[in-house]
């Protein structure tokens, strides 16, 4: 015997699971809202994470090419910094430099792109210089590179990975003229913290931020 239902039951019911349809979806939204913010700050996080990889992985990268030229008999005093874009680059004797093939062949990447920087005002990305540092253990000069104007939150993200804290260390050097221009040292009265860090993101005067790696001190 068939069984029939009336118009009101099957409207209910219909109306029951249209409900449960709509109050499926809005829980469903919340929960994908407060997951999206968590999943969004992971991947800010992952982004940090590989980016200032790339930055440490070519400090690398110039630091070994270094220790093999110095193996071929370059020392500090004939080390020639002259980018590929200069004319002389291919000017002999090219054995010391550290960007030529018959040298330390590096691959040249100042890196001046928004994924480092802070903004684009020069001086910005890597610069190479051989410089004095006072506290090395001599007076001989040093080598060091560094990523000028890099961005505040790679800054602190640097210094959190190689001394496990995120502050940036307020410093009195100038810049332009120690990590550019290499025409003043580096001093433990301007920056107390270089002496005991060969690898460290500071901050200047003017807010600008900075990312030097002592490649060889003497």
């Amino acid at each position: 015997m068939k069984k029939y239902y009336n118009s009101t039951e099957s409207g209910n019911i219909f109306l029951y699971v249209l409900i449960a349809i709509v109050l499926f979806a809005s829980l469903t939204f919340v929960l994908s809202r407060g997951q999206g913010g968590n999943n969004k700050t992971v991947l800010d996080q992952a982004t940090l994470q590989t980016t200032m990889q790339r930055l440490t992985n070519y400090v690398g990268d110039v630091s070994q090419a270094w220790v093999q030229m110095k193996d071929t008999g370059s020392d500090l005093g004939e080390l020639d910094l002259t980018l590929p874009t200069a004319g002389g680059f291919n000017t002999a004797p090219t054995i010391h430099k550290l960007f030529h093939p018959d040298g330390g062949g590096v691959l040249y990447n100042d890196m001046n792109d928004e994924l480092f920087r802070a903004n684009a005002t020069a001086p910005v990305g890597w610069k190479f210089v051989v410089v004095d540092a006072d506290f090395s253990p001599s007076t001989a000069t040093d080598f060091l590179m560094t990523y000028m104007n890099i961005s505040e939150k790679l800054c602190a993200k640097i210094n959190l990975s190689i001394r496990n804290d995120a502050t940036i260390p307020d410093t009195t050097v100038n810049f332009a003229n120690t990590f550019v221009a290499g025409s003043s040292p580096l001093t433990e009265s301007a920056c107390p913290d270089c002496k005991t860090s060969s690898s460290l993101c500071i901050e200047d005067a003017s807010g600008i931020y900075a990312f030097y790696n002592m490649i060889e001190m003497r």
